[in-house]
């Protein structure tokens, strides 16, 4: 049988030449159970889904065919994008929007999956597996929680944390840097310090800028 686990909700918006609509979107974790025991098992990824009416009808535009290559290796060893462990890593973020209106969505379990088509196209943006682990770039890590765009003016700025702690880009994603200086290791959520950026003069680097979590 199946039970519904855990959800991310976002809601953010498209910005069109003409007019602009609002966007929902909702992440469902299944938690599977054992056919003989009936306990609850894995908590694995169920479906993802879009509402263009607040809510009152939805889409699915993603299931759990959905894989990511857990060897490092597109197309081996793959998974379920959460692996069994939605109940632990699972986030929807949105950046912001570009000066041609389509923001970009962000999805977390294992990795990061990135749309710039308000969810009909993805790809993953993490590659954490032969990097991290085999050649210690350090440059990413698997298992994440959260994502936070910083103050920067170009908007390709922003912050994940994960199981591995702090990274960082400044190019959507290309690539990443493991922040340091931090006396942690597993970091679970992320948020800007948004009156503050509000505020704060428009020659400011984005590093200045200060940033919570924990």
């Amino acid at each position: 049988s199946k039970i519904i686990g855990r959800g991310a909700l976002l809601w953010t918006a498209s910005i069109g030449k003409t007019a602009s609509a609002d966007y929902l979107f909702l992440a469902i974790i299944r938690r599977d159970t054992n056919p003989v025991t009936h306990y609850p098992t894995d908590e694995n990824f169920q479906g993802l889904y879009r509402s263009v009416d607040q809510g009152l009808t939805w889409q699915k535009i993603l299931d759990s065919t959905i894989k990511i290559p857990m060897g490092g290796v597109q197309g081996k060893d793959s998974a379920n994008i959460t692996n069994a462990q939605g109940g632990y890593d699972l986030f929807l973020a949105a950046g912001p929007s570009p000066a041609l209106g389509q923001p970009r969505i962000y999805l977390g379990g294992i990795d990061i999956l990135e749309s710039n088509s308000l969810g009909d196209s993805w790809k993953d943006i993490t590659n954490s597996y032969s990097d991290y682990y085999v050649k210690g770039k350090r440059q990413q890590h698997s298992d994440q929680h959260g994502l936070a765009f910083t103050a920067a003016t170009s908007g390709m700025d922003m912050l994940v944390v994960s199981d591995g702690g702090v990274f960082h880009t400044d190019d959507f994603g290309a690539t990443w840097n493991q922040m340091t200086g931090l006396p942690i290791t597993q970091f679970y959520s992320v948020e800007p310090w948004r009156s503050g950026m509000a505020n704060t003069p428009a020659t400011i680097s984005a590093k200045d800028l200060k940033v919570f979590g924990g």
